[in-house]
């Protein structure tokens, strides 16, 4: 046995080496596969707390009677700051999900719904006067900028 190992050892030592880069090799391929299932689940444990954020948003806007009036007939006096206030926060809301979807933390189908959902909504005419207002104001920074331009160009 003695002799067989001594005889043997640079074969011994080319197979162990050989068989520890396949084992390394392996090692690091279920490595990626980990990591892109823990990636999969962050952006469907991302798509679902996006959705239910959503929802109380349409919730707590939809109850506001101030903002229904103005979208319906206009922004009046009393439903100024109503609007102006709803407004910013759905603004943020969207910026939101524009930084998760720059840190690819969503999926591009579900970006891509969010991005044609507010670009069609900041073309309604009170809603681009609101953004007008709100950075005039500086209340909409630099990422409600970009984010914009890019979803809307």
């Amino acid at each position: 046995m003695w002799r067989f190992l001594k005889d043997h050892h640079d074969q011994i030592g080319s197979t162990t080496a050989l068989l520890g880069l396949v084992v390394g090799i392996g090692g690091f391929a279920l490595t990626i596969q980990q990591l892109q299932s823990t990636a999969q689940a962050l952006r469907a444990s991302n798509t679902y707390q996006v959705q239910k954020d959503a929802r109380e948003l349409v919730d707590k806007v939809r109850a506001d009677e101030r903002f229904r009036a103005a979208m319906q007939a206009g922004v009046l006096p009393e439903n100024d700051s109503a609007v102006l206030e709803n407004l910013w926060k759905m603004f943020n809301f969207y910026v939101s999900v524009f930084r998760q979807s720059e840190a690819d933390g969503l999926s591009p189908q579900f970006v891509a719904s969010f991005r044609r959902d507010f670009c069609a909504f900041v073309q309604k005419p009170l809603v681009a006067q609101g953004w007008d207002r709100l950075r005039a104001a500086d209340q909409l920074g630099a990422d409600q900028e970009e984010m914009r331009r890019r979803w809307c160009p």
